[in-house]
C-alpha cells in the first residue's frame, strides 16, 4: 500500500516536471533554457545524497534518501523530455 503512494507521487511529480519543461521549451527560444529543471532536480539529488550520508541523524537518512531517489527520477524525466522536444523541434525544421 506505501508503494503505491510512492509511485503516484514520482507519478505527480514527473508530470509536474515534464510540464514545466515543455512550458520553458515552448515560450522561450533560447535552447539551454528547456534543461533548468533537470539542472535544479540533479543538484537537489546530489544535496539530498550528500545531507543523508554525512549530517543526518536517526530517520532523517532514510527521509533523504528517499528524496534524493525522487529527485533523480526527476531528473531522468526532466532530461528525457528536454532531449526529446530538441530532437522533436529538429524534426520538423
Amino acid at each position: 500500500m506505501d508503494n503505491i503512494r510512492f509511485y503516484a507521487i514520482v507519478v505527480g511529480f514527473s508530470l509536474i516536471a515534464i510540464g514545466i519543461t515543455f512550458l520553458i521549451e515552448r515560450f522561450t527560444r533560447k535552447n539551454g533554457l528547456k534543461f533548468i529543471p533537470a539542472a535544479i532536480f540533479a543538484v537537489a539529488a546530489v544535496g539530498c545524497f550528500i545531507k543523508s550520508a554525512y549530517f543526518s541523524q536517526s530517520f532523517q537518512d532514510i527521509a533523504f534518501m528517499l528524496m534524493g531517489i525522487l529527485a533523480t527520477i526527476l531528473f531522468v524525466v526532466s532530461f528525457i523530455t528536454a532531449v526529446l522536444l530538441g530532437k522533436n523541434k529538429t524534426k520538423t525544421k
